[in-house]
């Protein structure tokens, strides 16, 4: 038998055992790929003819937070206390806070303090300080939130969150708030 006869007769038995249901699903699996690839190279098309300068306006580089340049000690043990009082007005009950340096970032352009800090509140006010600390400051980000209720108590969390002060330049080694 031939290549094209064994083709043919392999496909006849597959039509006679599944009907034509599988074929028809993939002749709309072929039309549908095939209609996909036709919007998209009309879509780049149309990104060639706008030019690549009317797409970045888009987004202005002004409403990018941008890094504050490096902070002397003092002025980062400044923004630690606001952090904590501002944990203390929205209701927190603070645990002593962790501090660290993290290792390997003595050849990166931007550095960063960790501060691991233990809570104890209502969800709901966990919630309103971290969202205030975001909108407080950009440089700031909430690295990890580890909730556990209270079980003395249990409208109330215990949380351990981890928040990152960023900032451009390398500090020299750890300045302890």
């Amino acid at each position: 038998m031939s290549d094209s006869s064994s083709w043919r007769l392999r496909a006849q038995i597959a039509l006679h055992r599944h009907g034509p249901v599988p074929l028809v699903v993939l002749a709309l699996l072929l039309a549908g790929a095939l209609a996909w690839a036709h919007a998209l190279s009309r879509h780049t098309d149309q990104l060639g003819q706008k030019g690549m300068a009317d797409v970045a306006v888009a987004v202005p580089r002004s409403s990018a937070p941008s890094l504050p340049a490096w902070t002397p000690p003092a002025q980062l043990n400044q923004r630690v206390r606001s952090l904590m009082q501002l944990a203390e007005s929205q209701g927190l009950e603070l645990g002593r806070v962790d501090y660290r340096w993290p290792d390997g970032e003595s050849e990166a352009q931007a550095s960063r303090l960790e501060l691991g800090i233990p809570l104890r509140a209502d969800y709901a006010a966990i919630k309103r300080f971290m969202a205030a600390v975001l909108l407080d400051s950009p440089a700031i980000s909430i690295d990890q939130l580890t909730l556990r209720r209270d079980s003395a108590n249990p409208g109330r969390m215990e949380a351990m969150l981890w928040l990152s002060i960023w900032q451009t330049g390398v500090m020299n080694g750890p300045a302890t708030p």
